[in-house]
């Protein structure tokens, strides 16, 4: 085997005194070398005792298992291992620039992009802005859950149930957003229809102000409501036809399970009534309430977040987002209704069916 070049040695001393001590060095030499390392040089002078030993190395042969055993002593010491690999082949175990890439946590998965980019095209058009006076006043977020139908929160829609506010002055209006150039499209507003409450739970005081009982499975903050025309039906797109694809809407029963401690929650949302906004936090969910009702993340929401559809880490839907923490001046979390409870409740109101007409 040919020897090291004088240079080369001098590479491999300088690698070796960076990645040993010489305490650490001596036990290389005796626990896998089977050698004293004190027949090349006494004291604590490290280069003259590395220059000796490498010396002897190349002459008479063992150079290589020395590299060899220095590098799976130290494997992840990228420097030395490719070293290794340049000069004596690949005989050692170690690691290399190309596979110093890690799986830092096993809760973010890798996600498909096209799947990605076209699923969230399609929930972009589904969900809405909710406001009051005509339009005027933003109010809340809502998204399309049938042909007709928004789920939304109910203290989104109190103000309406409790008459104080005018059914004829809601608006509800999809495709609100800023578009690549920086407008603003202003989308399509809808009006509410004439029997336009579907189902309701109301929210509990400790959604309010964080006292009393978790909420119960009658106490989900939800409304249902019915828009005057079916735009879950209608095509969209600037140059829709009658041949596009429909708006549609993001089917409940088809929704994820409640996601894992540390997992992604992602919310689109309409923050300040502004136009529509995702938000992102790979590493969210705290926790689930004993009675699972209420689910708490930490995904940033706003004042007008209310009743956004709360996604897992594939987007497949987990929750409505009904608020956050009441207690702290600094959140320490959000939190949706998950959306299992709601289903249940629906179908106990004999109101699910509605949805879908």
């Amino acid at each position: 085997m040919a020897r090291l070049t004088g240079p080369e040695l001098k590479e491999l001393r300088d690698l070796l005194r960076r990645a040993f001590k010489l305490a650490h060095f001596d036990r290389l030499m005796s626990d896998r070398l089977d050698r004293n390392r004190e027949d090349y040089g006494l004291g604590d002078d490290y280069v003259t005792i590395l220059f000796n030993v490498l010396d002897d190395a190349n002459r008479l042969g063992w150079l290589p298992e020395l590299v060899k055993q220095a590098a799976e002593e130290n494997p992840a010491d990228v420097e030395l291992y490719e070293f290794s690999l340049r000069h004596f082949g690949r005989g050692v175990t170690g690691v290399s620039r190309t596979n110093l890439e890690r799986i830092i946590s096993e809760t973010n998965p890798f996600l498909d992009i096209v799947k990605v980019l076209t699923r969230l095209g399609t929930i972009y058009r589904q969900v809405c802005r909710i406001s009051f006076d005509s339009g005027a006043t933003p109010q809340g977020t809502g998204f399309l859950v049938g042909p007709s139908t928004v789920l939304t929160n109910y203290h989104v829609m109190q103000p309406v149930i409790d008459k104080g506010i005018a059914a004829g002055d809601v608006r509800v209006q999809f495709d609100y957003a800023t578009l690549p150039d920086g407008t603003v499209d202003n989308g399509t507003r809808v009006e509410l229809a004439g029997n336009w409450l579907i189902d309701s739970s109301p929210y509990n005081q400790k959604d309010v102000d964080g006292t009393g009982p978790d909420p119960t499975d009658e106490q989900l903050d939800y409304a249902a409501i019915r828009l005057k025309r079916p735009v879950g039906n209608e095509p969209v797109g600037e140059k829709s036809t009658a041949q596009s694809p429909p708006r549609s809407w993001i089917d409940l029963e088809r929704h994820g399970a409640v996601p894992a401690k540390d997992t992604a929650i992602y919310i689109v949302q309409h923050p300040q009534g502004d136009p529509m906004k995702l938000a992102v936090e790979t590493k969210s969910v705290l926790t689930v309430n004993a009675k699972g009702t209420r689910l708490r993340h930490r995904t940033n929401t706003e004042a007008g977040s209310s009743g956004s559809p709360t996604f897992d880490a594939a987007f497949d839907l987990v929750a409505l987002h009904n608020g956050g923490d009441p207690k702290s001046v600094t959140a320490k979390f959000n939190q949706g209704i998950p959306i299992q409870p709601i289903i249940d409740l629906m179908k106990k109101h004999g109101a699910f069916a509605a949805l879908s007409s």
